[in-house]
């Protein structure tokens, strides 16, 4: 029964109900900027210190920033964010066109 559960759930596909819209190329950030809504630099580099920051390096299948930084560069900035939204089967985004992206 766990297994069907399971089965269904992988099948719903996720609505991010709080995104930022995507930078576009060539627009310099790293793993812990995307991870804060802080202005704060010092803040932000906290991040690599919390949970979540090592997780998104585990799911994204790289060692360290310098890894990923080397897959998006790698792929070009488009096949690489395609890529990226296709892993996550997302059929509805709410954008949050009050926080600031550069290069959106």
């Amino acid at each position: 029964m766990a297994g069907d559960l399971r089965v269904a759930l992988e099948e719903i596909g996720a609505v991010d109900h709080h995104a930022h819209a995507l930078s576009g190329a060539g627009v310099d950030w790293s793993l812990p900027d995307l991870l804060s809504e802080s202005g704060e630099v010092d803040q932000r580099a906290q991040m690599r210190h919390h949970p979540s920051y090592h997780r998104a390096l585990a799911e994204l299948g790289v060692a360290d920033e310098a890894a990923l930084a080397g897959a998006r560069e790698e792929a070009g900035f488009d096949a690489h964010a395609k890529a990226l939204m296709s892993a996550c089967r997302l059929e509805g985004l709410f954008i949050d066109d009050g926080f600031p992206v550069a290069g959106a």
